[in-house]
């Protein structure tokens, strides 16, 4: 048999593994989020059902994800905190997953469903930590609802409409429009997953093309840090994994992108709350002013910023710095057992 022939049918091969194993996935992310529905994740509140889950003991932390999303993307970003003495409260955000959009689809609608989700299980104060797009939500529940509210953290979070934001580079940020982008998109997810322990240092080159705006020596010195430490690539692979199925969560994608485009000048230095603000200055997706802007107007605000980090602040060596500072910030200003 010809070579060219032998290559074109492992290729072929290759390509019906890549997408059998793309459905059995699938399927298997699907069934799990099944079985959480039966386990009575979705709260029933005054202001419409919020699907969440809860986790830990001790203050109590709401976890706002990233979009896209879900309660799942949540608790994966919160890992960090699980097992250090707090409460995780993780839910959906509007339009993700079980959470319905109608009602909550501004960020002030959706600050006060979180009351009334708090309102539904009992919590009186809660440290909010908002990633990316849940920035805005984060920000009017600390200035609308003071008194719930004894800490704000923000990462690589949006804070306002400008500067605008950009898209990053690399297969993961070219776009979820339409049915084909969200099949191309959950198809690379998949085969970044299956990736990442066979071939880690090609997959995270991949990868890191949409989550740090360096090239060439830094990417290089990241790819090492990551390598030795297992439990960031893993930390990696369950975010990746957190991101499907895409479908579900597209609706809170899709709103919470309008509504960035149309935000107003928040009065930040009406937030009584302590904030913490950690921002990489090469974040190629949330420009550093988003940082800046709260930490110069809020009185309470600490910045960190990571010369040397991009939008996962936690990636790498100074993920260990990262996660320092903010346990320590919540410590010093938890409320007194």
């Amino acid at each position: 048999m010809a070579p060219g022939v032998v290559l074109a049918v492992l290729g072929l091969l290759g390509a019906i593994w890549l997408m059998g194993s793309w459905w059995f996935d699938r399927q298997r992310l699907l069934h799990s989020l099944g079985v959480r529905a039966a386990e009575g994740a979705l709260v029933q509140t005054a202001r419409g059902a919020v699907e969440c889950a809860r986790v830990g003991a001790g203050p109590t932390l709401l976890v706002l994800h990233a979009s896209p999303g879900g309660w799942d993307r949540g608790l994966a970003s919160a890992q960090d905190f699980l097992g250090e003495g707090f409460t995780v409260i993780a839910p959906s955000r509007p339009g993700a997953l079980r959470t319905p959009l109608i009602g909550a689809e501004a960020p002030e609608d959706a600050a006060d469903q979180l009351v009334a989700l708090l309102d539904a299980l009992g919590v009186q104060q809660v440290a909010v930590l908002g990633w990316q797009h849940a920035g805005p939500t984060a920000i009017q529940l600390a200035l609308r609802h003071p008194s719930r509210v004894w800490a704000l953290v923000l990462e690589s979070a949006v804070t306002g409409a400008t500067p605008p934001l950009g898209t990053g580079e690399g297969p993961l940020a070219r776009g979820l429009d339409g049915d084909l982008g969200v099949w191309r998109t959950e198809t690379r997810l998949h085969a970044l997953v299956r990736a990442l322990p066979l071939a880690p240092r090609l997959a995270l080159r991949w990868v890191l093309g949409a989550t740090l705006a360096a090239r060439g020596p830094r990417e290089d010195e990241l790819i090492d840090e990551l390598m030795e430490s297992p439990s960031q690539i893993r930390r990696l692979v369950g975010l990746l994994r957190a991101l499907g199925p895409l479908r579900p969560r597209m609706l809170g994608w899709e709103n919470d992108r309008r509504q960035q485009a149309a935000l107003t000048d928040a009065p930040l230095e009406s937030i009584t709350a302590p904030v913490l603000v950690v921002h990489g200055v090469l974040d190629p997706i949330v420009p550093l002013e988003h940082a800046t802007r709260v930490a110069h107007r809020a009185p309470k605000a600490e910045l960190m910023l990571l010369d040397r980090a991009g939008h996962l602040v936690w990636l790498g060596r100074a993920g260990t710095e990262v996660r320092a500072k903010e346990l320590d910030f919540l410590w010093r200003h938890a409320p007194k057992q």
